[in-house]
């Protein structure tokens, strides 16, 4: 029996493939149906904001709004696309400053 709503579907992968997807499934906790289920509709919520979507040139209060219709996963990976202060890897310059500064004040 399936949930109201959803759709059960066979597929064939290759060997290999299922290898290397069980062995992340199991890294995250999850069993290779689950995973699966996961990657899929991760992809197809990424899909459906990145094309159907366009969110450039929102402010952060549409953003935000979008982002409350999805589900966890999904809105942080939409916020921090849309958003991405704080994901940004700082340069070794500003990462070398950074040290100095922290050190001086553990001093």
């Amino acid at each position: 029996m399936t949930k109201q709503g959803t759709v059960k579907k066979m597929v064939t992968l290759p060997l290999h493939s299922v290898q290397v997807l069980e062995q992340r499934a199991t890294s995250n906790g999850l069993s290779l149906s689950a995973y699966l289920s996961w990657i899929l509709n991760k992809t197809a919520n990424e899909d459906l904001y990145s094309e159907e979507r366009s969110d450039e040139g929102l402010d952060e209060e549409t953003i935000y709004a979008n982002a409350a219709e999805m589900s966890d996963e999904d809105a942080y990976s939409y916020l921090s696309r849309m958003i991405p202060e704080g994901h940004i890897m700082a340069s070794k310059e500003r990462q070398e400053e950074f040290r100095k500064w922290m050190e001086e004040q553990l001093q």
